[in-house]
């Protein structure tokens, strides 16, 4: 095998950087474009989407005191406020499954259309009754 001289070796060496580069440069390309695509789907569909939610979980949460203080207070008025709440709530929850874009593995399973999960009669929690404070010393520990 001939040797290779000292010119040769150099333009080798150069040839190698220059091929690096150009490896280094496709990669860098390839990778910009994946991260304009993550980028264009969280601005059209994450961040309305957590917006929505959040709005619905602020509307979750008037409705559950308003119901609590509605009961407490006993008004009927303040019954129909929480059921106000609610609606909001439910619409903002439709506003986040209207969003095209979302993905469905970043989604729960799910048990049906969000129709269908909406359409559903609620489950009735049973709250605990509050007793009235026993008269008399407490129980005794032993």
């Amino acid at each position: 095998m001939q040797r290779l001289n000292i010119r040769t070796k150099i333009w080798l060496s150069v040839g190698v950087f220059i091929v690096g580069y150009v490896f280094s440069t496709l990669l860098s390309q390839i990778q910009s474009r994946s991260a304009r695509a993550s980028l264009r789907t969280t601005s059209e569909a994450l961040f309305p989407a957590a917006q929505h939610s959040q709005e619905a979980e602020a509307a979750f949460q008037r409705m559950m005191k308003g119901f609590s203080d509605a009961v407490v207070m006993q008004d009927t008025s303040g019954l129909d406020r929480a059921a106000a709440y609610g609606r909001q709530a439910v619409t903002a929850l439709k506003s986040v499954a209207a969003i095209q874009g979302l993905a469905g593995e970043r989604a729960p399973p799910r048990c049906g259309s969000t129709a269908q999960l909406l359409s559903r009669p609620g489950r009735r929690i049973a709250l605990p009754s509050r007793s009235r404070p026993r008269s008399g010393p407490p129980p005794s520990g032993s």
